[in-house]
């Protein structure tokens, strides 16, 4: 970035480049992963956050809420639980023969610690979304999308905080 002359708009080119280069790249799949625990998503976050120094030229004492309240970005982990929740809607508007559909509801049978179902769940709950599978079948998935990005950036904002 630093060869191309962007001027005024390096910081939009960079916060561009995250989005499209890095995240799509890093968090590719997310949304089925995992067993995933705090401790794995800090580690991406760091390199996370190491860009977002780099794109924004910060001192590495700027706090790092600052950093993505500033940019209006949000962390991984928020990211992630968005992926999850937007593929629990389409795995619900699958049809229930279907190999996806059976180990999801399965898993939401006979749960077991990390089970992708538990883990779409606890992702719900921190968001505050409260809201019945069957409802989320029915709904659109704009909609869905939609419901589910306004609860992100709410519990995005109360992290942050």
């Amino acid at each position: 970035m630093e060869e191309v002359p962007l001027g005024v708009h390096i910081i939009q080119a960079g916060l561009c480049l995250r989005e499209g280069m890095f995240i799509n790249g890093i968090l590719t799949n997310s949304e089925v992963w995992y067993g995933l625990h705090d401790k794995d998503i800090i580690e991406l976050e760091k390199v996370d956050e190491y860009l977002l120094r780099k794109i924004l030229n910060a001192h590495s004492k700027t706090p790092i809420e600052s950093l993505y309240l500033e940019t209006g970005s949000i962390p991984l982990r928020f990211i992630i639980k968005n992926r999850r929740i937007s593929y629990l809607h389409h795995l619900l508007t699958r049809n229930e023969n279907e190999l996806i559909s059976k180990v999801y509801f399965s898993q939401k049978r006979k749960p077991q610690k990390d089970d992708w179902a538990l883990t779409v769940e606890n992702d719900m709950n921190d968001i505050k979304l409260d809201i019945t599978e069957n409802s989320i079948k029915l709904m659109k998935k704009i909609k869905f999308k939609k419901l589910v990005k306004e609860k992100i950036r709410k519990a995005t904002l109360n992290y942050l905080k």
